[in-house]
């Protein structure tokens, strides 16, 4: 029996990417999923979204409450063993029809599995980004093939297991959730 995902997805206000995102997760055919969006200070556009998609948990808070806190109190909500989490403007490949099958393999051999990203170059700020998200990808895959472990990930896309996200406290009001709860891991063990 497959083991259940639960998907979370934070936004602030609206996004452009959100509803192609939402098809690729319902379209997989991994049978065990929630997905849960979190909108803070949502727009007439997110909310229309609900309608759209039905079979998607939507929360909806009328401030911004942050990222962090919204993705802990979800993961609350929430029943999946597998803990998966995706920035709003993440497109899935669309040769990605096990998407949810291949994380849910590399997730039975380790605790952290973070998704394969490609940044989209089509702007100066999206190309610094890209160069800060090789640098930090190189140096990541060095140490981890010295040390056997992952020092840190970056959090537009991962998973990790429920008892470990617990175990760890959940994510810590820091600029970089994602950094940090992958360095807790890291330390743990």
């Amino acid at each position: 029996m497959s083991k259940k995902f639960s998907i979370f997805i934070p936004v602030y206000k609206e996004s452009n990417f959100l509803a192609n995102l939402l098809d690729s997760l319902i379209a997989d055919p991994y049978p065990e999923k929630e997905i849960f969006v979190v909108v803070d200070e949502p727009t007439e556009k997110s909310l229309s979204l609900a309608k759209k998609f039905e079979k998607v948990h939507f929360i909806w808070n009328g401030e911004r409450k942050g990222k962090v806190n919204v993705l802990n109190e979800t993961v609350d909500r929430s029943t999946g063993e597998y803990l998966l989490f995706l920035d709003s403007d993440v497109l899935l490949n669309g040769n990605s029809n096990n998407f949810l099958e291949t994380i849910a393999s590399g997730i039975k051999e380790a605790e952290i599995v973070e998704v394969k990203k490609e940044i989209m170059r089509d702007s100066f700020l999206a190309r610094i980004v890209s160069y800060d998200y090789l640098s930090f990808n190189f140096t990541n895959w060095f140490f981890s093939r010295k040390l056997n472990k992952c020092l840190g990930l970056n959090g537009a896309a991962f998973a990790i297991r429920r008892e470990t996200f617990l175990s760890l406290g959940g994510f810590r009001r820091v600029i970089v959730e994602d950094l940090d709860i992958g360095t807790r891991a890291f330390i743990k063990g």
